[in-house]
């Protein structure tokens, strides 16, 4: 295994673009005296280009009194730049142009390289240049300008000629990896329980526990609960279990006096669910939750309620007894418990009423239309088999993938399958997303993460997640492996 990591490092490096070698071009110039050879071709590396160059002057001769200064110039339809310049003097020029150096006439650097063509100096040089890259030197042309001066100064003779191109970099496009995705089949569920909540807020008189329908908003309140009942009751493919009413109430007060008031209210109406469904063989029960605590820490959490973070403190570092309720009222003057009172106790003075049931087994066909309609009554496993019916990867697949996460968003296999279906359609940062969401390192598991390094091109994380999945047993991650090793062999022999 060793010895495919050391591949499979290679092949990361070998994704990356690569500029394909030219031969090296040599161009006759300055009335073919000169030639100038191109080391490496005229291509953009990033954001620079590179002028690398071997200028052999051996067969110039210029005379003592004159120099020639060659200038290569990068030249575009829209703009131009030139580059440092090579001085080539006569004898007597090249004394010139010394004695101007030490006078300080002459600018130190401004030529590349100054030769004085009757020394020893070589005649065969390289130049080499690097300037920014910009968008308008595509297709530019490298000339080299030819400025012949005689004494004094004076231009003799201008030339100009064409040396290189600058080229388009041809880069490498890899062979297509192709991933070997793997769902995984949810468990079958044997008892498919469900439960359905409602939350019902009824208005009593102070101290009071009769349900009277007509009593403020009561009877909007009332017939919530019947539809839910009503509904599921008359679904035949569902089976009630048992109807839970659960009364809390606000913690003003004492807890024994509050326990009672909200097992009064949920008996109140369990009495008249049983009065109104006349159902005698519907199984109704009913239970006090007391204090509803929780429920006022979490509508604090999204009020506005002024110094709610000292009510939430207090609250969770008291014991909730009867003092708990007078230290609240004892905070910031009693301005934070007041606004409580008012905004956030009346929503906790409920309700719960909760439908359980099962539903029963459905075959694929049934399946296909009840996850349109009432996807809650299907098991993880038979949203799976909707899936199946369907080619892996079409719109109908997915679709039955994505809704089997949205009813079960804690369940790893849902996750799982989401991320997968997710990496198929090249949505990554929501496979990602899913994949976050898993704390397991099962091998499918590992497999999809592998994917996901593959298409973010980070291909030692995936090759190690790869392994890792093949030693548990995956055989998607398996050929995942042997993919990468594949493309890097190809791009290697070419």
């Amino acid at each position: 295994m060793n010895h495919l990591k050391y591949i499979l490092c290679g092949f990361a490096l070998g994704l990356l673009p690569q500029v394909t070698v030219c031969a090296q071009e040599t161009t006759a110039v300055y009335q073919s005296r000169l030639f100038v050879t191109s080391r490496e071709p005229l291509v953009p590396d990033g954001d620079s280009l590179t002028v690398d160059l071997w200028i052999d002057i051996s067969g110039l001769e210029i005379a003592s009194t004159r120099s020639l200064t060659l200038t290569p110039v990068l030249k575009g339809t829209t703009d131009s730049i030139r580059l440092q310049p090579v001085l080539l003097n006569g004898r007597n020029r090249h004394a010139v142009y010394k004695r101007s150096l030490s006078l300080g006439e002459e600018e130190p650097g401004r030529y590349f390289r100054v030769i004085k063509m009757t020394g020893k100096d070589d005649k065969n040089f390289r130049y080499n240049r690097t300037v920014p890259y910009a968008a308008w030197m595509e297709g530019a042309y490298l000339v080299i300008e030819e400025d012949l001066c005689g004494c004094g100064g004076y231009t003799q003779a201008i030339g100009r000629d064409s040396l290189f191109a600058v080229q388009t970099p041809a880069v490498f496009e890899p062979e297509p990896f192709v991933p070997y995705y793997a769902y995984v089949q949810p468990a079958v569920e044997r008892v498919k329980k469900r439960t359905e909540l409602k939350d019902i807020y009824l208005n009593f008189p102070v101290n009071q526990v009769q349900i009277d329908p007509a009593y403020m908003n009561n009877r909007l309140e009332l017939a919530k609960a019947e539809e839910m009942i009503e509904r599921i009751k008359e679904d035949k493919n569902l089976q009630i279990r048992e109807v839970v009413v659960r009364g809390y109430a606000s913690p003003e007060g004492t807890v024994t006096s509050n326990y009672r008031l909200s097992e009064g209210r949920a008996e109140a109406l369990k009495k008249y669910l049983v009065s109104r469904l006349q159902d005698i063989s519907l199984p109704i029960r009913s239970e006090s939750g007391g204090e509803d605590w929780e429920g006022v820490i979490e509508l604090l959490c999204t009020s506005a309620v002024t110094g709610r973070d000292l009510l939430i403190a207090a609250i969770d570092e008291g014991d909730r007894s009867d003092q708990a309720e007078i230290a609240l009222r004892r905070i910031d003057g009693g301005t934070p418990y007041r606004e409580m009172l008012q905004q956030v106790y009346p929503k906790v003075r409920r309700v719960l009423c909760s439908v359980e049931y099962t539903a029963r087994e459905f075959t694929v066909e049934e399946s296909r239309e009840i996850i349109r309609k009432h996807p809650e009554q299907l098991s993880l496993y038979e949203m799976f088999q909707v899936a199946d019916s369907y080619p892996e990867g079409s719109d109908g697949f997915h679709e039955a993938i994505y809704t089997a996460v949205r009813c079960y968003p804690d369940q790893e296999v849902a996750l799982l399958n989401a991320a997968v279906a997710a990496l198929q359609e090249e949505k990554n940062d929501e496979a990602a997303s899913y994949l976050d969401r898993i704390g397991s390192s099962e091998a499918a598991v590992e497999n999809a993460r592998g994917l996901l390094w593959v298409k973010r091109q980070e291909y030692e994380a995936a090759s190690r997640c790869f392994e890792k999945a093949a030693a548990a047993g995956s055989e998607a991650a398996r050929k995942n492996l042997m993919e990468l090793q594949r493309i890097f062999i190809n791009h290697t022999n070419n």
